[in-house]
């Protein structure tokens, strides 16, 4: 059987469509986490962030005292993203996880976002160093 270059160009133009299907890219902005430190120990008074995909721009994603490093998913107000901030890898302090189900497929990454913290009254506060971090979500789970 011989295949010309034509069918072998679309058989690869469906794989890779395939592929693209499996991920979606996503932003997080306005990362902003007050934190204390106490006897050693890091605790989380809260953290929000806005996350945009390609169909939705800047939804709010905020928790209050989250446990860390080992924190539960908590949800993104008004849609199927859930979060966990958990400790960052690469001399970074925090990593979110992110994913976003239930669909056909659930999508999820993980990304180590670098902040800088200033003492403040009461607490803690670390911003992302970056005016905005992108992260690939994926049924692979690939992360950023």
């Amino acid at each position: 059987m011989k295949f010309s270059t034509a069918t072998i160009a679309l058989l690869a133009a469906a794989v890779s469509a395939e592929s693209a299907s499996q991920a979606v890219r996503v932003t997080v902005s306005d990362l902003s986490i007050h934190k204390s430190v106490s006897g050693g120990k890091t605790s989380i008074r809260s953290v929000s962030f806005k996350l945009s995909d390609p169909d939705a721009k800047n939804m709010e994603c905020s928790a209050q005292n989250p446990t860390f490093p080992n924190a539960a998913p908590m949800q993104c107000a008004g849609s199927w993203y859930s979060f966990e901030l958990v400790a960052g890898t690469h001399g970074n302090e925090f990593s979110l996880g992110l994913q976003h189900g239930p669909t056909h497929h659930v999508y999820w990454g993980i990304g180590s976002i670098p902040t800088k913290c200033s003492p403040g009254a009461e607490d803690i506060l670390c911003v992302s160093e970056n005016k905005s971090d992108s992260f690939l979500l994926s049924v692979g789970g690939n992360g950023n």
